[in-house]
């Protein structure tokens, strides 16, 4: 994948789709002349799915504040609670 951006001390990428049905860890590769990759242990990307099941209450005020539960699994494997985000329709996350 192409690298976004880079500097002296940072590289920002975005992951390729991965095959179907791939959950798991993948190793984290990287070349700056096309030919030679290296990697670290540490290199390694973990990818997961999340299984959304419900949402309550499922309706609420127009005027919003209403706090929903949603229920699934995989929700705790990856992130933060300062990282995760819920989106209403077209509103910005919250």
């Amino acid at each position: 994948m192409a690298v976004l951006s880079r500097d002296d001390h940072a590289m920002r990428c975005v992951t390729p789709t991965p095959p179907e049905g791939c959950v798991g860890v993948a190793t984290v590769w990287l070349t700056l002349n096309g030919q030679d990759f290296a990697t670290a242990e540490a290199l390694r990307f973990r990818y997961f799915t999340l299984e959304l099941a419900a949402l309550t209450p499922v309706g609420g005020p127009a005027h919003g504040g209403t706090t929903v539960v949603i229920s699934g699994a995989g929700l705790a494997g990856f992130g933060s609670l300062d990282t995760t985000l819920c989106r209403f329709g077209s509103l910005p996350a919250v």
